[in-house]
């Protein structure tokens, strides 16, 4: 496509015909890269993120996130989706981004798909013989469909304290800034990944001076792909808290 041509550098005569290995480079991690072709040969949606390499050398971080669509019980498609996400990792301050690969079990929910826009983060797409007589359908947010993990509800009662809505960026990326933010102020923290069956929760606990005490995380709202920066204060002084979100979210708003 276009995009991806603008991307990488090479025009359209230049990559069709050739493996996607003219975008690997030295500081591409092997391991990586052989974990994503075994999910796509086992059909398994997966998300990586990648130090890629354009026509000139020059290197860029690479996420790519992939959806197999499946008809009559095979993957007959991939939807691949990439977003050159150098220029919002290299103002990094504090915490260097590394390459990963992720196939969690979240993303096998099975959405209904909606051909004409698919969700943005990795999942299993499923098209039956009714969604080919459509020319579209709706993507429905799995919460809504009667099985809401009981994850979601303790989630929501982070949404009632302070935070905003961060659109369009992995929750990955906004995990990375957020500890870039604070280890950037000087602050004692922890980070965890919790994988649940919805979703992956990013919560960072921060030790703040004075008393205070902070929860943040990352987690899923309401739009299908959308993420939220959430804060809870544990313990410690209201103002000292209200202080610190700011100054948290001057940093991460900043790049």
């Amino acid at each position: 496509t276009g995009a991806w041509s603008t991307m990488c550098g090479y025009a359209r005569n230049e990559a069709v015909g050739n493996n996607a290995r003219i975008t690997q480079g030295d500081r591409t991690d092997p391991q990586c890269i052989r974990a994503l072709g075994d999910a796509v040969r086992d059909g398994r949606p997966c998300k990586v993120q990648l130090l890629n390499y354009r026509k000139g050398g020059e290197c860029f971080w690479n996420v790519l996130s992939v959806s197999p669509i499946e008809y009559g019980g095979r993957a007959v498609l991939y939807k691949g989706i990439l977003k050159d996400y150098s220029s919002m990792l290299s103002p990094l301050v504090k915490m260097q981004p590394h390459q990963y690969f992720k196939a969690a079990r979240h993303y096998d929910a099975k959405p209904r798909p909606l051909l004409s826009f698919l969700p943005a983060k990795p999942a299993r797409i499923t098209v039956s013989e009714e969604d080919l007589q459509r020319s579209s359908t709706a993507v429905t947010d799995p919460t809504k469909q009667g099985q809401q993990d009981p994850t979601w509800n303790a989630v929501s009662l982070y949404v009632r304290r302070l935070g905003w809505q961060a659109s369009n960026r992995d929750p990955e990326y906004l995990a990375l800034w957020l500890q870039d933010a604070v280890a950037t102020l000087g602050l004692q923290y922890s980070a965890e990944v919790e994988d649940t069956a919805s979703a992956e929760l990013f919560s960072i606990l921060v030790h703040a001076g004075r008393g205070l005490k902070v929860r943040a995380m990352v987690h899923p709202c309401g739009e299908l792909g959308a993420y939220r920066i959430s804060f809870e204060r544990l313990a410690g002084d209201q103002f000292h808290f209200h202080e610190l979100y700011r100054k948290l979210r001057a940093h991460i708003q900043g790049h």
